[in-house]
């Protein structure tokens, strides 16, 4: 039995060490600059959080500044126009007031008929979450204005309409047509005959004031 015998290719072996430990280092350095960049990118991400953090802050609080400054115009518009009267306002006077002023309105030309009551002032209940905290110091009230009225043509209820807000501004709270309905008594109008109503109206204007309770 002959013996063999194995020559080593050294440089075979020597070439492929260095491209083991070149592919080691190469590893090492991608391993290394990828801790390094996760930890940049968790370090970047942190900090614009923080940025954003405070400039959301910073928001609300020029939010939170806006709205108290819409709110205070807006409720110095209604303190303006008397929707928060003072203790001291005599509402029945007012009422005596205003029924003086409607009954003076209401004799106009265009009207062949005319009713109005002013109806009992009521407390209205504010049911938004958003009052529930203030519903005890601040109450609002209603009182509804109920007009009948008789119209020869439907636009003398507009002219109506305007001449009485017109002179709103002449009494303290807000005012708002809840409804207003108008029905046609006959299809057929006779020119010649303008001594009855063409058209019926019945419409309620809602009187609206609040009261803050110190």
């Amino acid at each position: 039995m002959s013996d063999k015998t194995f020559t080593i290719e050294w440089s075979a072996l020597l070439s492929a060490l260095i491209v083991l430990t070149l592919s080691l280092i190469i590893s090492v350095i991608i391993i290394l600059y990828s801790y390094q960049y996760y930890n940049m990118i968790y370090d970047w991400e942190r900090q614009k959080d923080r940025e954003f953090g405070a400039l959301e802050r910073e928001y609300t609080l020029l939010q939170e500044s806006i709205n108290n400054n819409l709110y205070l115009k807006k409720f110095n518009q209604f303190k303006k126009k008397g929707f928060l009267d003072a203790p001291s306002v005599d509402i029945d006077e007012q009422r005596m007031k205003m029924q003086e002023q409607i009954d003076t309105l209401l004799f106009q030309d265009f009207l062949l008929s005319r009713k109005f009551f002013i109806l009992k002032r009521k407390h209205y209940p504010v049911s938004s979450e958003l009052m529930i905290d203030i519903e005890e110091q601040v109450k609002i009230y209603e009182t509804p204005i109920h007009f009948k009225l008789g119209l020869l043509h439907e636009g003398d209820l507009l002219k109506l309409i305007n001449t009485i807000e017109s002179h709103q501004h002449e009494f303290m709270g807000l005012f708002n047509w809840q409804n207003c309905d108008l029905k046609r008594n006959s299809d057929n109008i006779d020119i010649k005959n303008i001594s009855k109503p063409y058209f019926n109206a019945d419409c309620i204007l809602v009187w609206s004031t609040a009261r803050i309770d110190e």
